[in-house]
């Protein structure tokens, strides 16, 4: 069962959950999770008006249909108020907004964990400490830190490392768009 949109003196006003369903769990991992406006399946769309037992007041979830070539799901949006709901836009998602994420695999076993409030628990049990990019929230590269790749074109060419740089920057940028 889902819980209740966060509190309301909450800086984000909103909550979103994303439920996938993919075959190649390893890929997805390897490549990267970008949900972009093209995912979206747009007549599938809708809202509802939902009554939390909890708090005793109705909330509204908007649910969209997602696909991709990997993957396929749903994401639902919910909040206490009607403009979050009602404004919220897929670019609106991104990794640092991601304060809990498990993944299972086909047999239901935990092979994935993230929780900002128990960092020590966060693991990827697939691919250890590989960052991965688009909505992962970890491992991530940190700041200021460039994979050996760039490193390497930086010794050789002087300049080349930024030019690479900036390509992967851009990848992982238009991939949240």
């Amino acid at each position: 069962m889902l819980s209740d949109p966060p509190l309301e003196d909450t800086p984000k006003e909103w909550t979103a959950y994303l439920d996938i369903v993919t075959s190649d769990l390893p890929g997805l991992m390897h490549d990267g999770l970008y949900l972009t406006q093209e995912n979206v399946q747009l007549l599938e769309n809708h809202v509802q008006l939902a009554y939390s037992d909890k708090r005793k007041r109705h909330f509204l979830r908007r649910y969209f249909t997602v696909i991709d070539p990997k993957w396929s799901g749903r994401l639902e949006v919910m909040s206490w108020k009607y403009e979050p709901v009602r404004d919220f836009r897929i670019h609106h998602l991104s990794a640092d907004k991601v304060y809990n994420a498990q993944v299972l695999n086909k047999d239901g076993k935990a092979v994935y964990y993230y929780d900002t409030s128990n960092p020590e628990k966060n693991a990827n049990y697939i691919y250890d400490d590989m960052p991965m990019g688009g909505l992962w929230p970890f491992p991530r590269k940190e700041e200021g830190v460039k994979d050996r790749e760039v490193l390497k074109h930086e010794g050789e060419g002087g300049d080349q490392g930024e030019e690479e740089e900036q390509k992967d920057g851009g990848r992982q940028g238009s991939g949240e768009r």
